[in-house]
């Protein structure tokens, strides 16, 4: 399947879910801590800081940990001021063993002094740690299993430079009846960002190795965020302009609140600098570190960049493989989406334009997504905290919605005009990111819509024409994979959604819209002047309703926000029972009375 731009938002859930789930990311961070308990150090006179390394060899993986000795403090770091250091003047130090970045479109790069400083005085000991995993008569890596690199702070940078290195060193050009070579995995815990534009168009360039690289970056940590822009020299340039530090592969943005998962560098540069204020001071960032992979748990992740589009089944699967396969899985999909990516820009005009409006929606969703997580925190669900107006990031939720309404209009619009065939092929590629959105997004048109019209009704009078098409065509898309037998089932629950489920976004997105009009119903049965004829009519929607709820619980395809004691629904359920009376028996009576929602809270439900 030929996947265009919009699918550069799709599939991050998966990654993020391998990595969490697998016990990588666990795995890595124990190296490391067993690593700063050593005394196995690269000792540098000439240097305030020591590189200590360590092989790890477990069962199913081998992880090469990377550590810098005494901690770098932030001070340390700060005195360099961000220096980067250009490759003609590494040339000139005799120092060209990453010139291979360089090519005729991109004659330049620069990388972190701090780095290089490190990566260069330990030059001859990294060699032999080298000789160790690589096979140099058939230039590959020569251990059986999944080799990870890990490294903390300034050792994630040496880490990262070590990868690269190894990257360059092994054959990847494809051989009949040879397996494709093994690539490393490199993961960073807290490291500054490495290198300058260049020596990320360096890295970009070679399609797999962006993929390589998975970096940890905890909100209160400020080592991520220094120098994402600086004021220096660029290497070949007549004057002194602006040079920008530059992210390379896929970033974990993690917080106790969870985790988004996000590739796109401009993103990733904007989410850092606008996390800047959430930085802490005095934290011990090893400490920090090991509380936030301890947090890193399934069912914790916010989806960042995935959550515009993940297949579920494609996840649920993924989730389902050995170790080893999950890492040789995680690389090839980080490189798949990449490289379909530009394959298919290439060939439009519209390129640059696409992917910076591309770049806000990602941006937006991922606000919207700590947005929900916040109100879910406050024990109100973001429906009716937006409804009620009760936080100050209301108002941005107004901006941010009708800026991703306008994209997703815009979008359907034009899908409308294609021929028939020509619009169910485009349509394809976005359709995961455009449920997603609708999912997101259409509940707070809800709340709009009923703080001002607590009598009307919103799927008759106001829904839009966006939404009605995109659910047809998520709708048409499902039926379809079900009868070709690659869909789920109906009505059966995912073992996927019960491990993730307080990340699930509320599969109908009219529900709040049908808890709504229930209220409604439960308000009109106590008034007086109601007729018996009315009331009957009521009754039975109100029977079908709960009907309705009951069997989205049981295709675990609400999100357990419903089930705060302050939302519509739970005071729905209450106004039910009171009008119901003790008498009234049904399986959502015995759910809400058995504790099921505490159980679907957890995932542990089943019908």
């Amino acid at each position: 399947m030929s996947e265009l731009p919009w699918m550069e938002l799709a599939g991050r859930l998966e990654l993020a879910n391998l990595v969490v789930n697998s016990g990588i990311l666990q795995c890595s961070w124990d190296a490391i801590e067993k690593l700063h308990k050593t005394d196995n150090l690269y000792q540098e006179p000439s240097l305030p800081l020591s590189v200590k390394s360590d092989i790890d060899q477990q069962s199913s993986l081998t992880v090469v940990s990377f550590a810098t000795s005494p901690f770098c403090t932030e001070e340390d770091y700060l005195q360099g001021k961000g220096e980067l250091v250009s490759s003609e003047d590494l040339r000139r130090e005799n120092f060209t063993h990453f010139d291979f970045l360089l090519s005729k479109s991109n004659p330049f790069f620069s990388i972190s002094r701090h780095a290089v400083e490190l990566f260069k005085a330990h030059y001859d000991k990294l060699c032999v740690l080298k000789s160790e995993i690589y096979d140099s008569q058939n230039a590959r890596l020569s251990r059986d299993t999944p080799l990870i690199i890990a490294g903390h702070s300034l050792g994630g940078s040496v880490a990262s430079l070590f990868t690269l290195w190894l990257l360059d060193s092994i054959n990847q050009i494809p051989k009949k009846n040879v397996p494709a070579p093994m690539l490393p995995l490199c993961i960073t815990f807290g490291s500054p960002l490495l290198g300058d534009k260049g020596f990320q168009k360096g890295i970009l360039e070679r399609r797999k190795w962006n993929a390589c690289y998975l970096h940890v970056a905890g909100n209160k940590d400020p080592y991520p965020r220094h120098f994402v822009s600086i004021q220096g020299h660029q290497a070949g340039a007549s004057t002194s302009e602006a040079v920008h530090y530059k992210p390379i592969g896929t970033f974990f943005l993690c917080s106790e609140l969870g985790c988004a998962c996000v590739e796109d560098p401009e993103v990733v540069s904007k989410l850092l600098k606008s996390t800047q204020s959430q930085v802490g001071n005095g934290v011990s960032r090893m400490d920090y570190y090991k509380r936030l992979v301890d947090h890193l748990k399934p069912g914790f992740l916010i989806r960042g960049n995935s959550q515009l589009g993940s297949s579920v089944t494609t996840a649920s699967k993924a989730l389902q493989q050995p170790l080893n396969m999950d890492i040789d899985t995680l690389i090839n999909g980080l490189g798949k989406l990449e490289i379909e990516q530009k394959e298919t820009l290439n060939d439009r005009g519209k390129a640059v334009e696409q992917n910076k409006k591309l770049n806000e929606v990602k941006v937006k969703m991922a606000f919207l997504e700590w947005y929900k997580k916040d109100c879910n925190m406050r024990l109100i669900g973001y429906y009716d905290s937006y409804k009620n107006r009760f936080a100050t990031k209301d108002n941005d939720v107004t901006r941010y919605k009708k800026f991703l309404t306008n994209y997703w209009k815009a979008t359907v619009e034009n899908a409308e005009r294609l021929p028939h065939n020509e619009k169910a092929r485009i349509r394809f590629t976005w359709l995961y990111a455009g449920t997603n959105y609708r999912r997101m997004v259409e509940p707070l048109d809800i709340a709009e819509f009923y703080r001002d019209n607590a009598q009307g009704d919103y799927i008759a009078e106001k829904r839009s024409r966006h939404y009605i098409l995109l659910e047809q065509w998520q709708r048409e898309d499902s039926e379809s994979s079900t009868s070709a037998g690659t869909g789920n089932e109906p009505n059966q629950p995912k073992e996927s959604k019960k491990k993730n489920v307080a990340n699930l976004l509320t599969e109908d997105s009219c529900f709040w819209a049908r808890v709504e009009k229930a209220r409604l119903s439960c308000e009109l049965l106590r008034g007086e002047n109601t007729s018996t004829i009315v009331k009957e009519s009521l009754t039975e929607d109100l029977n079908q309703f709960e009907k309705y709820v009951m069997d989205q619980i049981n295709k675990y395809a609400v999100n357990p926000e419903i089930f705060l004691t302050k939302s519509s629904f739970m005071d729905w359920w209450r106004q039910f029972q009171e009008i119901m009376g003790t008498s009234h028996n049904s399986p959502l009576v015995q759910f809400m009375r058995d504790g099921g929602p505490d159980e679907y809270k957890n995932g542990t439900f089943s019908t």
